[in-house]
């Protein structure tokens, strides 16, 4: 299995792509195994010349920054980095479409995978939680020594693979999405009911002649004009 993380920069409030700007990832045998290889990349932005405000906090961006390798290079380093290896894994779901995103953008070949695996989600079916759980408190639930820095492609691939040792097997699939039943047309929402127009019953100098009124009912609605008052009957 391989575990991989992305870091990557892109504009706020644009439908724009994310730039990855580093790969890291590791190769276990089975889920908690031991870590069998490791791979990182540091790569240099150039669809976008000015990093976002989340990519400028990450520890070592300049490292990105500073390094001369594009990404078709990284690219291809790390599928042939990861060989025969047909099955993926990593904390967040998105970082799969951002990756084929940049290798098309590139024109280079997606990465076929037989399964992929999102591991906050079946860490989370584990425990049974209602909510996300971020990596950084799943590995402090899992009382893994806070060695490496977070936010950091390759340590995020390798915590990401320690804690595989605390998820279920059977959690791993992500389990079917049940249709939600379709709402039932309000039988009244189908009725039509004619345009009725507004009665007007005059106008009258005073308000005590309205209510004094012979034709006055208790849905008449009052209406001050100037010096005047009308009744409009709503019916």
């Amino acid at each position: 299995m391989i575990v991989f993380d992305l870091e990557w920069t892109q504009p706020f409030g644009q439908d724009s792509m994310e730039e990855i700007i580093k790969i890291g990832a590791v190769k276990i045998g089975e889920l908690g195994g031991p870590i069998m290889d490791c791979f990182t990349g540091y790569i240099k932005p150039v669809i976008y010349q000015k990093l976002s405000r989340i990519a400028k906090r990450l520890p070592d961006v300049a490292l990105s920054m500073d390094s001369e390798v594009m990404f078709p290079d990284a690219y291809r380093a790390f599928v042939d980095w990861c060989a025969e290896s047909t099955v993926f894994a990593s904390w967040v779901s998105q970082d799969p479409g951002v990756l084929a995103k940049n290798a098309e953008h590139w024109e280079l070949p997606t990465i076929t995978a037989t399964e992929f695996y999102d591991l906050q989600a079946a860490f989370c079916r584990t425990l049974d939680a209602d909510r996300q759980i971020s990596l950084e408190t799943a590995a402090s639930y899992c009382q893994l020594p806070a060695v490496f820095s977070f936010h950091n492609a390759l340590y995020d691939a390798m915590y990401a693979a320690l804690v595989t040792g605390w998820i279920e097997p059977a959690a791993l699939p992500t389990p079917p999405k049940h249709k939600k039943p379709q709402k039932r047309k309000s039988f009244f929402s189908t009725l039509e009911y004619p345009v009725r127009p507004r009665y007007k019953a005059g106008i009258f100098p005073t308000r005590e002649k309205v209510m004094n009124g012979k034709k006055h009912d208790p849905f008449t609605v009052l209406s001050v004009r100037n010096d005047s008052v009308s009744a409009v009957g709503i019916r």
